[in-house]
This record gives C-alpha cells, structure tokens and sequence, in this order.
C-alpha cells in the first residue's frame, strides 16, 4: 500500500509542476481543455485506485473509464460464453434488404430492448 500511496503521490507533484510551468506559457485554450481534462481523469483513476486498494471496495462499471480516448466507452455484457464481455458503444443498426446500412444510433447508457 505504501508503494501505490508513493506513486501516487509522485503523480500529482509532477502533473502540478506541469500545470505550474505551463502557467508561464501562451498556450491554445482548446490544449487547456485537453489538459483539463486528461487531469480530471487521472484524479478520477486516482480515487478509484485508492478506493480500490486501501478501502477494499469493488468498483461498479459504469464508475470505471475504459479508455482516456473514448471515456464514454462502455462495458457492455454479452450473452455468448466467449467472449462474455466486449468494451466499446451498444449501436442500433437498420439495414435494407441487401443489409446495407441505412441507419444507426448509438445507445450511450441505454438498455438493450427487442
């Protein structure tokens, strides 16, 4: 435990000097909002790693990011033996006869219907 609360600690000294030394710099607002948000995730990891770890708590999916490209990236559960469980977006498809695509959406948080 003492291992995970030194890297942990290192992380944040050096994310801070980071955003300390960028501080001085003239910087694209849209590369802040990268920053910004690479920062909220890292805290996110941060907490759950802690919670994890020292707490001894199981975390539910739909808390955990799956991916720092794609955070909306979800858990989905299959139904088959393997593989069980894929990662990635639950898509509805309608296709025509030919099975072209003529329509899609993607199902972010929804449920699966018939």
């Amino acid at each position: 435990m003492h291992a995970y609360l030194a890297v942990v600690g290192e992380l944040s000294a050096k994310v801070r000097q980071s955003w300390l030394e960028l501080c001085d710099l003239s910087v694209e607002a849209t590369r802040w909002e990268w920053l910004e948000c690479f920062q909220r995730l890292l805290a996110k990891h941060l907490d759950l790693g802690a919670r994890r770890l020292l707490n001894g708590e199981t975390i539910p999916a739909r808390e955990k990011v799956f991916s720092l490209f794609e955070p909306h990236t979800g858990w989905i559960q299959k139904g088959k033996q393997r593989p069980n469980v894929e990662l990635g977006h639950k898509l509805l498809l309608a296709t025509d006869q030919q099975q072209l695509i003529q329509d899609y959406a993607v199902l972010l948080g929804a449920a699966e219907v018939d």
